[in-house]
């Protein structure tokens, strides 16, 4: 029985391994563990790689650098996209170690926002600094 442990253990996924790539799953992984702010900051980066890879050099920022990713979609969705870039930048400005709900839930649905609406999201992997 000890060898059968053995080969399960070297098949197993580690929850590190995950965490040195910044990518979609990591995101997923860190809010599922409880890491709101590492959630929050690998999300961005995602989304400011993504930025970089549809076009080099460009100079947006803030509203206008979200409506250049979501450039295909209609205005709404552009609106709900800025608010939910805000509420990740406002949360990284905190950097508290307490998360009130509110917080939570504003993460919790920018995630499932730019996963759904980003396609280009999971092809994107960047090493962790």
């Amino acid at each position: 029985m000890a060898i059968i442990d053995k080969i399960k253990n070297l098949f197993k996924k580690d929850i590190k391994d995950n965490l040195d790539l910044i990518s979609v799953d990591s995101v997923k992984s860190k809010f599922e563990h409880e890491d709101y702010m590492g959630a929050a900051k690998d999300l961005k980066i995602l989304l400011e790689k993504y930025g970089r890879r549809k076009r080099k050099n460009h100079r947006y920022k803030g509203r206008e650098f979200v409506y250049f990713i979501l450039s295909n979609k209609h205005k709404d969705l552009k609106n709900v996209g800025y608010t939910h870039w805000e509420n990740i930048n406002q949360f990284i400005r905190l950097n508290q170690e307490k998360v009130y709900p509110y917080h939570k839930n504003n993460l919790q649905s920018a995630i499932d926002f730019f996963l759904k609406e980003v396609k280009g999201l999971y092809e994107i992997k960047v090493m962790a600094e």
